[in-house]
């Protein structure tokens, strides 16, 4: 058989056709029981419910203290705010703290201008309005996303 005849086409379209109906059966019957058993869950188990909507991805439980670059000094998030998720970027160049909150965009950026020091009103890559500075040689910048806020480190760089 030669691989254009199309009696040997027709086998392994069914072939494949086969194999992926038996894996799709499988997997629902699969995610049937994860879900039964409260599994799909767990990643998200210790988010809290007002992060869902700004950062969906968010999972696990979320400590400023797992940040090694907060600058001495730094304030504190805006009262309300509510902490989702800190991580940091794969080569360890910057780190971030994703915030819930009820502030208006305008009002995350007045209370950072003004408790932050030496900030001062800048724009993110995208254009979008942010805040920004650099304090014990950390580059900062708090920018407001739909729902809450993100703050970005990135100790020795000065990308202001």
């Amino acid at each position: 058989m030669r691989p254009t005849d199309p009696t040997a086409r027709r086998a392994l379209a069914g072939v494949l056709l086969g194999a992926t109906l038996l894996l799709s059966a499988c997997g629902a019957r699969e995610a049937d029981d994860l879900a039964a058993a409260g599994a799909g869950d767990a990643l998200g188990a210790d988010v809290p419910e007002e992060c869902t909507a700004p950062f969906p991805l968010a999972v696990g439980t979320a400590d400023v203290a797992d940040l090694d670059s907060v600058p001495a000094g730094f304030p504190d998030a805006p009262a309300g705010s509510v902490l989702c998720e800190t991580g940091r970027a794969a080569d360890g160049g910057q780190e971030y703290a994703n915030y819930a909150s009820d502030l208006p965009a305008e009002e995350v950026l007045a209370y950072y201008g003004s408790s932050a020091p030496e900030a001062r009103r800048s724009l993110t890559g995208l254009g979008r309005p942010a805040v920004s500075g650099t304090l014990g040689g950390v580059f900062w910048q708090v920018e407001p996303v739909d729902g809450g806020f993100r703050l970005v480190l990135a100790p020795g760089a000065d990308l202001a």
